[in-house]
């Protein structure tokens, strides 16, 4: 994929400066004359000087641009990268995790099992301190979705690999189905990464000068919006299994317990962190349909929470 980013060099166009600056020695030669006709060449030439600068300021920033872009993609693409290769050693232990718990039937895990989890323990506190590695390292540019989900599968796997660990030992359905979870998060974040390295390489692609405008945000918004949708249906799911679940233990007289509170603070803190990303979102959203005209700023915002 980073041959992507390698297929864009920076044209190398003729230097405006050096235009500016034989058109400002015509203009002082000019100058030098004193008849009424030499003074009008003299002000043509000083606006040459001036068409000059401007353009060698406008290839400039143009340029710094495009070189900014390239380094972005490249940076996206890399990104992306090591988080498939997070997610790969993440489904090394979700998988043979998912058997493991079938064989153990809702019971407790031997001695013998109980090495095979602290083994998985330990990959997974490992994948928590490299996703939290991840976001430290991170560029956001703009990407509310990214750090988002750093911060949510860093959070996810530390709780797993206590799950797993001394002195829960625990592989249950639960288990189970939060490593599925981050499974998808991983996908989802991937997926991502790639739409925004996507969009600067169409960056790259469109025409440069004052008068080209890049690839509008407006969609990026707008696929940022329904992931938030997909995110809040999926925890909505979870909230209700939750309940679910607690009515029936509650029912049977099992109280709450410390994985049931462990599992409602996260559950809850996922709720605030999505309602922190939607505020995010809309701000940018209010913020780039003050420069887009086919925006309508009386459009009705979609409501999520």
């Amino acid at each position: 994929m980073a041959e992507q980013a390698e297929a864009n060099p920076v044209p190398q166009a003729e230097d405006p400066t050096q235009k500016a600056a034989d058109s400002a020695a015509e203009a002082a030669e000019a100058l030098g004359q004193t008849d009424a006709e030499s003074l009008e060449e003299a002000i043509a030439a000083q606006i040459k000087v001036l068409e000059s600068l401007q353009n060698a300021a406008q290839q400039a920033q143009d340029d710094a641009a495009r070189l900014e872009s390239m380094q972005r993609q490249e940076q996206l693409l890399d990104l992306a990268t090591q988080a498939a290769a997070l997610l790969e050693r993440h489904l090394q232990v979700q998988i043979p995790m998912a058997l493991f718990s079938q064989e153990l039937g809702g019971q407790l895990a031997d001695r013998r099992q109980r090495s095979q989890l602290r083994s998985w323990s330990k990959e997974e506190a490992a994948l928590a301190t490299a996703a939290q590695d991840l976001l430290a390292a991170v560029q956001v540019g703009g990407a509310d979705t990214i750090p988002f989900f750093l911060r949510g599968l860093a959070e996810g796997h530390r709780q797993l690999g206590d799950d797993l660990g001394a002195p829960r030992f625990r592989a249950s359905d639960l288990q189970v189905s939060r490593g599925q979870d981050l499974v998808v998060d991983w996908q989802e974040l991937i997926a991502i990464i790639e739409a925004e390295a996507e969009r600067e390489r169409q960056k790259l692609e469109a025409p440069a000068g004052p008068n080209q405008s890049s690839p509008s945000g407006m969609a990026s918004l707008a696929e940022d919006l329904q992931l938030l949708k997909r995110l809040q249906g999926r925890l909505g799911d979870h909230l209700q299994g939750f309940a679910r679940r607690r009515q029936a233990l509650q029912a049977a007289g099992i109280p709450l317990d410390a994985e049931d509170l462990a599992e409602m603070e996260l559950l809850l803190a996922r709720q605030t962190a999505l309602r922190e990303l939607y505020e995010d979102i809309l701000a940018r959203l209010e913020e780039a349909s003050r420069g887009e005209s086919e925006v309508d700023p009386n459009a009705e915002e979609e409501e999520f929470f």
